[in-house]
């Protein structure tokens, strides 16, 4: 696995009528496109309880990889469920590089 140094952190609402169980589905097909993506580690995709917001966290070699896989990730068909599930006002997203990791 490559080293990441960019953080890619997405916080968002679903739209209410999305059960949990058909997003999972539709997350696990954007991943099949993201693991296409040069500079692509690792993804993780959580949920928050108290506020219903979904945390989801991509791991990138460089942010150029994680910018191009973002403007890429618009269109591929792989995410089209993906994104008609989510409600686009919720959105946000950042990048960051490594300050401090621990294990």
């Amino acid at each position: 696995m490559s080293a990441a140094s960019v953080t890619e952190l997405v916080v968002f609402k679903t739209l209410p009528s999305v059960q949990a169980a058909a997003f999972h589905s539709c997350a696990e097909n954007s991943t099949r496109f993201l693991r296409t993506c040069p500079g692509f580690v690792a993804r993780h995709l959580t949920r928050s309880e108290e506020s219903g917001e979904w945390i989801d966290v991509v791991l990138w070699t460089d942010l150029a990889s994680a910018e191009a896989a973002a403007q890429r990730f618009l269109s591929a068909p792989e995410a089209g469920e993906f994104m008609a599930c989510i409600e686009p006002s919720s959105v946000q997203m950042r990048h960051g590089r490594p300050y401090f990791s621990a294990t």
